[in-house]
């Protein structure tokens, strides 16, 4: 979930030429009541978003407020793993962030789409 546009669609689009499916969301709250509906394998989240920012975002899938608290999650920040500190992800990622890496991230969790 990336409130930015630009970066919200390349990403959409690199996973799903990937094979994944792949769910948007313009801000947390948004992207919680996505995930309630889609029950997401992992959630790829911005840490500062409007009406509800990464870190309470994955706090409350913790809780198990959309399905499973098991539901692995990545936030990416462009301010620094400092502004993470208080979530509870699975990882960080730092922005700009490699796109090799981050693929390499995402797969280690979730594996390449069959």
């Amino acid at each position: 979930m990336e409130d930015e546009a630009p970066l919200r669609d390349f990403l959409a689009s690199l996973f799903e030429d990937l094979g994944h499916k792949v769910v948007t969301a313009i801000n947390g709250r948004e992207a919680l009541d996505a995930a309630k509906a889609e029950h997401p394998d992992l959630v790829l989240s911005d840490v500062m978003m409007p009406e509800m920012g990464g870190v309470e975002l994955s706090t409350r899938l913790r809780a198990g407020e959309a399905g499973d608290p098991a539901v692995k999650v990545i936030l990416m920040s462009a301010a620094g793993r400092t502004a993470a500190r208080s979530g509870n992800a699975d990882a960080f990622v730092d922005k700009p962030f490699d796109l090799d890496v981050m693929v390499d991230l995402v797969e280690g969790y979730i594996g390449p789409a069959s």
